[in-house]
């Protein structure tokens, strides 16, 4: 059976309608074709408009590195500051310690002589029968703050005087310290001395007597040296005070 193919009226006829224009694109491409950049003060037409130009680039470069450096400037002031405080407080706490060290460095020197003594009776075949003491005491000073400041970079922005100033006192308080230890070290050949003690002087080595003799000896001598330190550092911390 044939079918008629449809007639043109039954056809629904679409219309093909063009994309809509993208007018806001449209109209940017039209306002960039027609932009036009200007000089700020319009063209340059002689020597003069020139070097004001150049003149006024070299002045906002010159205002913007000198905001620059006065922010640095505030930076380094503000950490000098903080240093300062740092060390300070520092500086207070290790002038108590020192204090205290005065008072006691005297009394310890007094018990190495009892042992000076004591060692000679033995020599001479006397048994000592008082009780004799020695004692080791550490005096902890602190850098902390001194090294943070160094190693933050805000002793490169103090003054040359400050600075000398406070590398003189730190430098004290490392022999103070260094001294300390030498006492420590001093203080080993005594280490048997309750045993020394006990025995029989007869069956005592001479040389074993004149060796705590020495170290005795040696251990005064380091308390006198520590003593002077501990003075000139209770100087130096006064002076720190005062300012």
């Amino acid at each position: 059976m044939a079918t008629n193919p449809p007639s043109p009226e039954n056809v629904n006829e679409q219309t093909v309608l063009p994309p809509p224009e993208d007018k806001s694109a449209k109209e940017i491409v039209e306002k960039e074709e027609t932009m036009e950049i200007h000089p700020p003060h319009g063209p340059i037409h002689t020597k003069k408009d020139f070097f004001i130009h150049l003149g006024t680039i070299i002045a906002g470069i010159l205002i913007a590195l000198s905001l620059e450096g006065l922010i640095t400037w505030g930076h380094d002031r503000a950490q000098v500051r903080e240093a300062r405080t740092n060390i300070a407080l520092e500086i207070r706490h290790n002038k108590q310690i020192i204090d205290r060290a005065m008072n006691e460095i005297e009394g310890r020197k007094k018990g190495l002589v009892e042992i000076i003594q004591a060692m000679e009776e033995l020599e001479a075949g006397r048994r000592v029968t008082r009780k004799l003491e020695y004692i080791f005491i550490g005096y902890d000073l602190y850098s902390t703050a001194w090294a943070t400041a160094a190693s933050s970079g805000a002793t490169a922005h103090m003054d040359y005087d400050d600075l000398k100033r406070y590398t003189d006192l730190y430098n004290t308080q490392q022999l103070f310290m260094t001294l300390q230890f030498d006492g420590f070290r001093a203080t080993a050949d005594i280490s048997d001395l309750g045993w020394i003690m006990e025995r029989d002087p007869k069956t005592l080595s001479k040389a074993r007597l004149e060796q705590i003799e020495t170290a005795a000896a040696r251990y005064i001598t380091i308390l006198d040296t520590l003593a002077d330190a501990a003075r000139q550092l209770n100087r130096q911390y006064a002076a720190f005070e005062q300012r």
